[in-house]
């Protein structure tokens, strides 16, 4: 079972690029932790407030692992979109 996600989180550490054979093919493969944060809006002071967060490890494949391996670093900000897998 899969889960749609999309959030804002900031890099955890340096991003690992590798290679993996997957049938005849070797193809790219971007892993990195990434810290989703849960801000939310105070009602009675109006600022934000940590409320939590939580740790994910993302995979990005092929041309996407490649282009993203060259521009992320540790403390990134960045935005995450896809599906939950366990």
């Amino acid at each position: 079972m899969s889960n749609a996600f999309s959030g804002f989180g900031n890099v955890g550490n340096t991003p690992t690029l590798r290679r993996v054979v997957v049938g005849t093919e070797t193809q790219a493969v971007l892993e990195c932790r990434v810290y989703f944060d849960r801000r939310r809006r105070n009602e009675e002071s109006g600022r934000y407030e940590d409320k939590g967060g939580f740790w994910l490890t993302l995979s990005l494949w092929n041309a996407r692992a490649e282009t993203a391996a060259r521009f992320l670093q540790t403390g990134a900000r960045i935005f995450a979109s896809g599906t939950l897998r366990q």
